[in-house]
């Protein structure tokens, strides 16, 4: 079953974007990172003892990864909208294996086209805002059917 699609029209500034909640699994993220790099070293995203002695908690979550996580936020609170941009600031490493908050409100509609901008964050379990960043979606208007 697909969603429904959102339209431009039915969009207000303010309007809350999930919460989601998502946790990067080891395994997927060694998956990731296979095809990423074709590399298979232990790096501070793959292995717990090289994270460690770079002063990590543990392996971290690659910064592209954790980007389309945030893309899929977007792009399934919106079915048929296009993701047009997406900013982040990494503010804190993304561990594997812990559940993460993804979450964004809409802060701006274009007056020339049907397009909305919009914060997004991804916070750890204690609230903490690791990444946050700015997002354009552009999206169907009703005119348009």
């Amino acid at each position: 079953m697909t969603s429904p699609t959102l339209y431009f029209d039915d969009i207000e500034i303010g309007d809350d974007i999930g919460p989601i909640e998502r946790a990067v699994t080891h395994p997927q993220a060694l998956d990731f990172i296979a095809v990423w790099t074709g590399d298979d070293r232990p790096t501070r995203f793959s292995d717990r003892d090289t994270a460690v002695s770079e002063g990590l908690a543990g392996p971290i979550v690659p910064g592209i990864m954790t980007m389309a996580f945030i893309s899929s936020l977007l792009t399934e609170w919106a079915p048929g909208g296009k993701l047009a941009m997406l900013d982040v600031v990494f503010r804190q490493v993304v561990l594997h294996d812990v559940q993460h908050t993804l979450s964004g409100i809409v802060t701006d509609k274009a007056d020339d086209r049907p397009e909305i901008q919009c914060d997004v964050f991804l916070q750890d379990p204690q609230g903490t805002r690791l990444i946050i960043g700015k997002a354009a979606l552009e999206l169907p208007a009703k005119g348009d059917l």
